[in-house]
């Protein structure tokens, strides 16, 4: 009779331990072979699981994986199975080990920059990979222990003579900022009249508020201090400077995360350079609204900068020069830079953009070149870009589905060809109205096209070629290619267009050949094709469809209608 091993209980009897077995190690209990009952088995148990739970899953079933199937009276097969089960042990726990140390020794890594501005940290990084190449497996601790290696490796690191590599302008700058924190009265005011709320439990500070109006420059501290204890400051908090009309400059201190809700807010006095500090994450709504004096915006290198609120610059008319959009932002909300026509430059958005809200761009006519919608932005805000007359053409990325209302009206300066992307569903109305510059329309195969909207393409006069309409599109909209005398060949409307609305193809003179109306259609709106010259053949028109008043005038190529 053959016995297998049974790893779910202990069996009490005679204690036999084979010769030339070993034991498991110190994290399982000793490998013991039991007689009883007549039958031999092989039990076990886990003494100790480490406390991360994948990593104990993971090695018990290495262990029933390693003895499954094996005769007890086996003794070689026996011994290969506990060889085995050691080597995957220890590979998982070396893995686990190996994997925990570096994520904890990459965090370390930030925080020294952060912290301590240290750039040089290759002798760190040796050090630390002599550690983590020579894991003791038999260290029933080995997680906690080898983690705190890291940790006084780094701690000697600071205090040792590599503390030199400190940069000198970071060690400079803290001298300065101990120097310069600003003592708070009992009030939490300073001596130039602002207010501060304190976090005595995270030691930070929020400038809520400036009681003096009449200030006129400003030199936001990195650190306050009330009683000897030093807050860092944060956050510019909501309208703390709103209507401050003699501020004529502000410096932000590079501790800034965050500027609030109108925060500067109708400070027509700033002129000249703002820059915005790295460590500002947001930019909230209306924060510089109507700061016209503002010449230039500068975001500083490797700006953390995630979301620039709605009208955050609107009306800043006297921005100049490129606005370098940092590539940390995902989303620019509605009105954000509206107005800003002394913008100059090509405007690049970076990849990582997901959202440019309605109107952000809306009459910042200086901006030029070409512009690159990312590929994770989804949607085109209502008049988002209306009136940059000096944009020279657009790229539109595959992930957009909507281009909203209005979104490129009046940019007359783009020319060339517009390409519409498969994955656009609906054009909003107006979208592209009066961009005479643009030369060939393009809908790419396979487009996902439903609606092109009321006027999209109104006075495009300089569109030639055919206007090939995707089969998908379902609806037309009034005077959606009204004025597009230059548009040639032949028109083709795909079965599946319910309704071709008013306007819809008014003064395109230049359209030809025979015009069929598909039997999907229930409604020609007025004036449809009013002064399509260039039309010819006969025009049938199936039962039931409604024709509006002077749906075909002009189109003297056409014969006789009949119904079908």
């Amino acid at each position: 009779m053959k016995h297998r091993c049974n790893f779910n209980k202990l069996i009490g009897g005679i204690l036999v331990i084979p010769m030339g077995l070993s034991i498991f190690g110190t994290d399982f209990e000793n490998f013991k072979v039991f007689a009883a009952s007549g039958e031999e088995k092989v039990p076990y148990r886990l003494k100790k699981l480490p406390a991360d739970e994948m990593l104990g899953n993971s090695i018990k079933k290495a262990l029933n994986k390693a003895f499954s199937g094996v005769e007890v009276k086996d003794l070689k097969a026996l011994k290969h199975a506990i060889k085995k089960f050691r080597q995957e042990k220890d590979r998982l726990i070396h893995k686990y080990a190996y994997e925990s140390a570096l994520s904890n020794f990459e965090q370390k890594q930030k925080d020294l920059v952060d912290e301590y501005g240290i750039k040089d940290l290759e002798k760190l990084k040796k050090d630390v990979d002599e550690i983590l190449d020579e894991i003791d497996m038999d260290d029933e601790y080995l997680i906690e222990n080898l983690n705190y290696q890291i940790d006084k490796i780094i701690e000697e690191y600071i205090e040792s003579k590599y503390l030199l590599t400190i940069d000198e302008e970071y060690e400079k700058q803290v001298e300065e900022d101990e120097e310069q924190a600003e003592e708070l009265g009992k009030s939490n005011y300073d001596k130039n009249g602002l207010e501060y709320k304190l976090n005595d439990e995270e030691k930070t500070a929020v400038l809520v508020k400036c009681e003096n109006k009449d200030i006129k420059e400003l030199n936001i501290p990195k650190y306050v201090k009330r009683n000897e204890t030093r807050y860092k400051v944060t956050s510019i908090g909501e309208y703390a400077f709103e209507g401050c009309s003699g501020l004529t400059s502000v410096k932000i201190c590079n501790g800034v995360t965050e500027i609030g809700y109108s925060a500067f807010k109708g400070c027509s006095g700033l002129t000249g350079e703002l820059r915005i500090p790295e460590h500002v994450t947001e930019i909230g709504e209306s924060a510089f609204k109507g700061c016209q004096g503002i010449t230039r915006l500068v975001f500083e290198d490797d700006s953390q900068l995630k979301t620039i609120g709605c009208s955050a610059f609107e009306g800043c008319s006297g921005l100049t020069g490129e606005l370098r959009i940092p590539s940390s932002v995902k989303e620019i909300e509605k009105y954000a830079f509206k107005g800003c026509s002394g913008l100059t430059g090509e405007l690049k958005i970076s990849e990582g953009v997901t959202k440019i809200g309605e109107y952000a761009f809306k009459g910042c006519s200086g901006l030029t070149g070409e512009l690159k919608i990312p590929e994770g932005l989804k949607e085109i805000g209502d008049f988002a870009f209306s009136g940059c007359s000096g944009l020279t053409s657009v790229k539109i990325c595959n992930g957009v589905t909507e281009i909203g209302y209005s979104a490129f009206k009046g940019c007359s300066g783009l020319t060339g060809e517009l390409r519409i992307p498969e994955h656009v569903t609906e054009i909003g109305e107006s979208a592209f109205k009066g961009c005479q510059g643009i030369t060939r329309l393009v809908f790419e195969d396979d487009s996902q096209l439903k609606t092109i909207g009321c006027s999209a393409f109104e006075g495009c006069s300089g569109l030639t070629g055919e206007l090939r309409i995707p089969s998908s599109v379902t609806e037309i909209g009034r005077s959606a290619f009204y004025g597009c005398s230059g548009l040639t060949g032949e028109l083709k409307i795909p079965e599946g267009v319910t309704k071709i609305e008013k306007y819809a193809f008014y003064g395109c003179s230049g359209l030809t050949g025979e015009l069929r109306i598909p039997s999907s259609v229930t409604e020609i709106g007025v004036s449809a094709f009013y002064g399509c010259s260039g039309l010819t053949g006969e025009l049938r028109i199936p039962k039931g469809v409604k024709v509006g008043k002077y749906a075909f005038k002009g189109c003297s190529g056409l014969e006789k209608s009949c119904r079908i």
